[in-house]
């Protein structure tokens, strides 16, 4: 599955806001208070450089995405 459309979203505890692509891959959640959602499974250099605070964030922290946001 892939993101459907460009959208901003926000992530970890800095509240990080990236504008994140579509067709970039994401993967079902299918535990926790999140499961039916999405993570982002897919984290380009461009959006997310090596050893910065934002591929940090989007990594251990995760980007969500609603069922609807993604085909």
């Amino acid at each position: 599955m892939k993101t459907k459309l460009e959208t901003v979203k926000q992530y970890g505890p800095s509240k990080i806001e990236s504008t994140i692509p579509a067709g970039l891959r994401v993967a079902p959640i299918t535990r926790g208070r999140t499961t039916g959602k999405y993570w982002l499974d897919e984290f380009p250099e461009s959006i997310f450089p090596r050893n910065s605070i934002q591929r940090h964030d989007a990594e251990h922290y995760g980007i969500t995405f609603e069922p609807n946001e993604v085909e």
